[in-house]
């Protein structure tokens, strides 16, 4: 039996918000004000995550609001858009593990994000801020040289397509740039200005002389010294 593996990345705050709903045994126990509370949102569906199996089917998992409960639906479609399962609920949002046509499928959930620029999987603006309480902003290819070599967490699409990349720097900071880039810091194209010069300088200087591992730590210090910048001067430059 042929299987399919996937992983997938959710925030910790995310995760225990989603978790906590979950639990609610009954909606109607609760006031308005205590499911606000909790995180809840009583009048849609929320797309918690959307994964691609290598065989082109597909698992969505849906966080909906009902009547009486919160409850999590969970649907594996194949290939062809021609076969659905609805898998059973959990109440609580854990590793996934089913058949289907033949084959084994697991979607394995991890608390926290993913830092592999390879992956580059698609996250949704809300992750990111979730995940994030210091998320910087700029245009596109405003820190090319700044961050050519930094992980990215993932990427936000648009209707048009591709919006922003999102890189890591810290367990707290984040960098957002892009045709579409969001957050609730925006770096002045002065202060971006300058240090991805300075980084292009290094990465010039060192490249050189074939010094890979001075250059990163360079360029490292000069990441840490532009957020640094960036969130001290945060209103003087909007």
């Amino acid at each position: 039996m042929t299987a399919y593996k996937e992983r997938i990345w959710i925030p910790p705050k995310d995760l225990e918000r989603i978790n906590r709903l979950l639990d609610i045994p009954c909606l109607e126990t609760m006031t308005d004000q205590e499911l606000i509370d909790a995180g809840a949102n009583t009048d849609y569906f929320e797309g918690i995550f959307c994964v691609d199996f290598d065989d082109g089917s597909t698992l969505t998992y849906d966080l909906c609001s009902g009547t009486c409960n919160y409850y999590d639906n969970v649907v594996w479609t194949s290939a062809d858009g021609q076969h659905e399962i609805v898998l059973d609920c959990s109440y609580e949002l854990d590793d996934i593990e089913f058949e289907a046509d033949g084959a084994t499928y697991t979607v394995t959930v991890n608390e926290g994000v993913y830092h592999n620029m390879a992956l580059n999987p698609k996250l949704t603006q809300k992750q990111v801020k979730l995940g994030y309480p210091k998320c910087i902003f700029c245009s596109y290819c405003a820190l090319q040289n700044l961050l050519c070599d930094k992980d990215k967490v993932g990427h936000t699409e648009r209707r048009e397509g591709w919006g922003a990349d999102v890189y890591h720097v810290n367990n707290t900071t984040c960098i957002v740039t892009g045709y579409a880039p969001f957050g609730n810091i925006r770096a002045p194209y002065d202060i971006c200005k300058k240090y991805d010069g300075l980084a292009e300088d290094a990465r010039f200087q060192y490249c050189k002389d074939w010094d890979m591992d001075a250059m990163n730590e360079r360029l490292h210090r000069l990441l840490v010294e532009f957020c640094d910048e960036v969130i001290a001067n945060k209103g003087k430059h909007q």
